[in-house]
């Protein structure tokens, strides 16, 4: 924009730039589960949204950053969430923050599912554990370290910080067996949780 662009045609460019963003993205999980992540295309993305090739680019250099965004949504708003984890042990504080995890993953269960495999693929930027996703991953332990900290029964510090990434793997894996699990309202995750 020029020095002589008006605040409030800057603004409306920047809704409209976060509107067009917002309707790539929706488009791009749609599509995950319609064809299968690894079968989307960018240009798929950008003729569905629809977009300009270029424009989508710009607001998603790659498919896998359409992941990280998703990842990195999630990771935020369970962070943000953790404060209606009621008081009690430890064991309590995470069964409820993983309930808590699973009805925030609720609504993207079909995209996250068609994701999968990218997010164990080792060569994969979408891989929950690459560096792409650090910011992500860090936020989510930080969150476990809160569950930790203020549980009734909280180890100390030396061994919140130890014990605050394994909760982190194990909550992966909680979400790996949900994203499986076909019994009645996944009675079977409930169970293991």
């Amino acid at each position: 924009e020029s020095a002589s662009t008006s605040p409030r045609k800057l603004s409306r460019s920047l809704s409209k730039s976060a509107v067009t963003r917002e309707r790539v993205f929706q488009t791009a999980l749609r599509l995950f589960v319609e064809s299968g992540y690894a079968a989307t295309t960018m240009r798929q993305i950008a003729l569905e949204a629809p977009c300009a090739v270029p424009l989508l680019y710009r607001y998603f250099p790659s498919k896998e950053d359409l992941a990280i965004e998703l990842y990195a949504r999630l990771a935020a708003r369970f962070r943000r969430d953790l404060a209606f984890v009621p008081e009690g042990d430890l064991a309590g504080r995470f069964g409820s923050a993983m309930r808590l995890k699973l009805e925030l993953l609720a609504p993207y269960r079909e995209p996250l599912t068609a994701l999968a495999a990218a997010a164990l693929d080792p060569n994969s930027k979408a891989n929950v554990f690459s560096t792409s996703n650090r910011g992500a991953r860090a936020e989510v332990i930080e969150g476990f370290a809160v569950v930790i900290e203020e549980a009734t029964d909280a180890p100390g510090r030396a061994r919140e910080e130890k014990i605050a990434p394994l909760l982190y793997a194990a909550h992966l894996l909680l979400v790996l067996f949900w994203l499986q699990d076909a019994s009645s309202c996944q009675r079977k995750t409930d169970d293991a949780i």
